[in-house]
Protein backbone atom coordinates (compact mmCIF):
# COMPACT_ATOMS: atom_id res chain seq x y z
CA UNK A 1 0.00 0.00 0.00
CA UNK A 2 2.60 2.44 0.92
CA UNK A 3 4.26 1.61 -2.12
CA UNK A 4 1.27 3.02 -4.79
CA UNK A 5 1.37 5.90 -2.31
CA UNK A 6 4.78 6.47 -2.97
CA UNK A 7 4.29 6.08 -6.52
CA UNK A 8 1.18 7.89 -6.71
CA UNK A 9 2.79 11.18 -4.88
CA UNK A 10 6.09 10.67 -7.62
CA UNK A 11 3.97 10.71 -10.67
CA UNK A 12 1.29 13.41 -9.48
CA UNK A 13 4.31 15.60 -8.93
CA UNK A 14 6.19 14.84 -12.23
CA UNK A 15 2.58 15.60 -13.99
CA UNK A 16 2.37 19.21 -12.25
CA UNK A 17 5.85 19.74 -13.37
CA UNK A 18 5.51 19.59 -16.37
CA UNK A 19 1.93 21.05 -17.04
CA UNK A 20 3.78 24.34 -15.45
CA UNK A 21 6.91 23.75 -17.45
CA UNK A 22 3.71 23.48 -20.67
CA UNK A 23 2.20 26.96 -19.81
CA UNK A 24 -0.81 27.76 -17.65
CA UNK A 25 -3.38 27.93 -20.25
CA UNK A 26 -6.70 26.20 -19.00
CA UNK A 27 -8.10 23.00 -20.40
CA UNK A 28 -10.65 25.02 -22.99
CA UNK A 29 -8.03 26.69 -24.03
CA UNK A 30 -5.10 24.18 -24.99
CA UNK A 31 -4.11 23.95 -28.70
CA UNK A 32 -4.58 20.41 -30.29
CA UNK A 33 -1.15 19.73 -29.90
CA UNK A 34 -0.19 20.36 -26.16
CA UNK A 35 -4.36 18.62 -25.93
CA UNK A 36 -2.99 15.43 -27.42
CA UNK A 37 0.11 15.86 -24.83
CA UNK A 38 -1.72 16.60 -22.59
CA UNK A 39 -3.86 13.12 -22.94
CA UNK A 40 -0.78 11.02 -23.61
CA UNK A 41 0.99 12.40 -20.29
CA UNK A 42 -2.24 11.56 -18.35
CA UNK A 43 -2.15 7.80 -19.23
CA UNK A 44 1.53 7.94 -19.04
CA UNK A 45 1.14 8.76 -15.17
CA UNK A 46 -1.60 6.25 -14.43
CA UNK A 47 0.69 3.07 -15.60
CA UNK A 48 3.15 2.87 -12.93
CA UNK A 49 0.35 3.43 -10.62
CA UNK A 50 -1.93 0.80 -11.45
CA UNK A 51 0.60 -1.46 -12.35
CA UNK A 52 3.56 -1.36 -9.61
CA UNK A 53 5.80 -4.21 -11.20
CA UNK A 54 6.58 -1.32 -13.72
CA UNK A 55 9.80 0.83 -13.16
CA UNK A 56 9.23 4.23 -12.89
CA UNK A 57 11.57 5.06 -15.34
CA UNK A 58 10.12 4.27 -18.26
CA UNK A 59 6.56 6.35 -18.12
CA UNK A 60 8.76 8.94 -16.39
CA UNK A 61 10.98 9.14 -19.78
CA UNK A 62 8.51 8.89 -22.15
CA UNK A 63 6.42 11.84 -20.14
CA UNK A 64 9.69 13.35 -20.29
CA UNK A 65 10.11 12.90 -24.41
CA UNK A 66 6.90 14.21 -24.92
CA UNK A 67 7.22 17.48 -23.31
CA UNK A 68 10.63 17.81 -25.46
CA UNK A 69 8.55 17.27 -28.26
CA UNK A 70 5.39 19.78 -27.11
CA UNK A 71 8.12 22.24 -26.28
CA UNK A 72 10.22 22.18 -29.80
CA UNK A 73 6.69 22.26 -31.47
CA UNK A 74 6.29 25.56 -29.34
CA UNK A 75 9.00 26.92 -30.71
CA UNK A 76 8.80 26.11 -34.05
CA UNK A 77 4.97 27.33 -34.70
CA UNK A 78 6.08 30.58 -33.20
CA UNK A 79 9.33 31.00 -35.69
CA UNK A 80 6.66 29.71 -38.93
CA UNK A 81 2.98 30.08 -39.90
CA UNK A 82 2.76 27.45 -41.53
CA UNK A 83 3.61 25.04 -39.00
CA UNK A 84 1.87 27.13 -36.36
CA UNK A 85 -1.40 26.12 -38.48
CA UNK A 86 -0.33 22.63 -38.57
CA UNK A 87 0.39 22.04 -34.96
CA UNK A 88 -2.66 24.40 -33.43
CA UNK A 89 -4.75 25.29 -36.54
CA UNK A 90 -6.05 28.40 -37.14
CA UNK A 91 -9.15 30.09 -36.57
CA UNK A 92 -12.38 30.16 -38.59
CA UNK A 93 -14.54 32.60 -39.44
CA UNK A 94 -18.00 31.29 -38.94
CA UNK A 95 -20.37 34.56 -39.51
CA UNK A 96 -18.91 37.02 -41.81
CA UNK A 97 -20.40 40.78 -42.05
CA UNK A 98 -23.53 39.15 -40.78
CA UNK A 99 -23.36 36.37 -43.39
CA UNK A 100 -23.54 32.90 -42.16
CA UNK A 101 -20.40 30.71 -43.95
CA UNK A 102 -21.57 27.68 -44.54
CA UNK A 103 -18.72 25.99 -45.50
CA UNK A 104 -17.29 27.41 -42.46
CA UNK A 105 -19.51 25.24 -40.22
CA UNK A 106 -18.93 22.23 -42.48
CA UNK A 107 -15.43 22.12 -41.60
CA UNK A 108 -15.86 22.57 -37.72
CA UNK A 109 -18.83 19.61 -37.90
CA UNK A 110 -21.12 22.37 -36.55
CA UNK A 111 -24.67 22.53 -37.15
CA UNK A 112 -26.70 26.02 -37.49
CA UNK A 113 -28.75 25.00 -34.10
CA UNK A 114 -24.97 24.27 -32.36
CA UNK A 115 -23.62 27.36 -33.42
CA UNK A 116 -27.16 29.20 -31.91
CA UNK A 117 -26.59 27.93 -28.79
CA UNK A 118 -22.78 28.91 -28.94
CA UNK A 119 -24.34 32.27 -29.68
CA UNK A 120 -27.01 32.27 -26.71
CA UNK A 121 -24.05 31.38 -24.20
CA UNK A 122 -22.48 34.39 -25.44
CA UNK A 123 -25.67 36.12 -24.55
CA UNK A 124 -26.80 36.78 -28.28
CA UNK A 125 -29.83 35.57 -29.07
CA UNK A 126 -30.71 37.72 -32.29
CA UNK A 127 -28.64 36.74 -35.54
CA UNK A 128 -29.36 40.00 -37.07
CA UNK A 129 -26.75 41.42 -33.74
CA UNK A 130 -23.68 39.54 -34.90
CA UNK A 131 -21.33 41.20 -37.53
CA UNK A 132 -18.94 38.39 -36.70
CA UNK A 133 -18.20 35.05 -34.89
CA UNK A 134 -14.96 33.54 -34.99
CA UNK A 135 -14.10 29.61 -33.82
CA UNK A 136 -11.22 30.23 -32.13
CA UNK A 137 -7.78 27.70 -32.25
CA UNK A 138 -9.03 26.79 -28.59
CA UNK A 139 -12.41 25.95 -29.71
CA UNK A 140 -13.96 29.17 -28.44
CA UNK A 141 -15.94 31.04 -30.03
CA UNK A 142 -15.63 34.82 -30.25
CA UNK A 143 -18.51 37.25 -31.32
CA UNK A 144 -18.09 40.91 -32.42
CA UNK A 145 -21.20 42.08 -32.65
CA UNK A 146 -22.28 45.02 -34.83
CA UNK A 147 -22.19 48.32 -34.04
CA UNK A 148 -25.03 49.94 -32.15
CA UNK A 149 -27.15 51.98 -34.42
CA UNK A 150 -27.89 55.24 -32.91
CA UNK A 151 -31.43 56.31 -33.88
CA UNK A 152 -32.41 59.93 -34.68
CA UNK A 153 -35.32 62.19 -32.99
CA UNK A 154 -37.50 63.17 -35.65
CA UNK A 155 -40.51 64.22 -32.96
CA UNK A 156 -40.06 65.43 -29.64
CA UNK A 157 -43.14 66.24 -28.16
CA UNK A 158 -45.25 66.97 -30.85
CA UNK A 159 -42.89 68.90 -32.76
CA UNK A 160 -41.37 67.69 -35.93
CA UNK A 161 -37.73 68.27 -35.96
CA UNK A 162 -36.86 69.45 -39.83
CA UNK A 163 -33.46 69.58 -40.10
CA UNK A 164 -32.94 66.01 -38.14
CA UNK A 165 -35.41 64.56 -41.26
CA UNK A 166 -33.28 66.24 -43.59
CA UNK A 167 -30.14 65.07 -41.99
CA UNK A 168 -30.85 60.99 -42.53
CA UNK A 169 -32.56 62.41 -45.71
CA UNK A 170 -36.45 61.39 -45.03
CA UNK A 171 -39.82 63.61 -45.77
CA UNK A 172 -41.79 65.24 -43.69
CA UNK A 173 -44.97 63.21 -45.35
CA UNK A 174 -43.00 60.00 -45.02
CA UNK A 175 -42.80 60.21 -41.12
CA UNK A 176 -46.82 61.37 -41.65
CA UNK A 177 -47.27 58.02 -43.54
CA UNK A 178 -45.70 55.91 -41.20
CA UNK A 179 -47.53 57.01 -38.51
CA UNK A 180 -50.82 56.47 -40.47
CA UNK A 181 -49.98 53.30 -40.32
CA UNK A 182 -49.65 52.99 -36.49
CA UNK A 183 -52.72 54.25 -36.38
CA UNK A 184 -51.44 57.79 -35.17
CA UNK A 185 -53.38 60.65 -37.81
CA UNK A 186 -52.18 63.63 -35.38
CA UNK A 187 -48.14 64.79 -35.31
CA UNK A 188 -49.14 66.08 -31.81
CA UNK A 189 -50.03 62.97 -30.43
CA UNK A 190 -46.63 61.87 -30.43
CA UNK A 191 -44.12 62.08 -27.65
CA UNK A 192 -41.46 61.03 -29.17
CA UNK A 193 -40.36 59.57 -32.82
CA UNK A 194 -36.85 58.16 -33.75
CA UNK A 195 -35.42 56.52 -36.78
CA UNK A 196 -32.70 54.76 -36.78
CA UNK A 197 -29.72 53.52 -39.15
CA UNK A 198 -32.27 50.17 -40.66
CA UNK A 199 -35.32 52.64 -40.89
CA UNK A 200 -36.62 51.40 -37.83
CA UNK A 201 -39.11 53.30 -36.01
CA UNK A 202 -39.84 53.97 -32.19
CA UNK A 203 -42.53 55.55 -31.29
CA UNK A 204 -44.06 56.54 -27.93
CA UNK A 205 -47.56 58.38 -27.68
CA UNK A 206 -48.39 61.00 -25.45
CA UNK A 207 -50.32 58.33 -24.20
CA UNK A 208 -47.30 56.52 -23.14
CA UNK A 209 -45.69 59.08 -21.11
CA UNK A 210 -46.75 59.62 -17.35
Amino acid sequence: MLNVLLRTFFMYLLVILIMRLMGKRQLGQLSPSELVATIIISELAAMPIADESMPLHHPAGAIAIILFIELATSVIAMKSIKMRHFFNGKPSVLIHQGKIMRTELWRNRLTIDELIDELRQKDVTDLNEVQYAIMERSGVLSVIKRPSLLPTILISDGRILKNNMNYIGVSEQYVKDELKIRGIKDVRDVFLLMLDEQHTFYVYTQDQVS
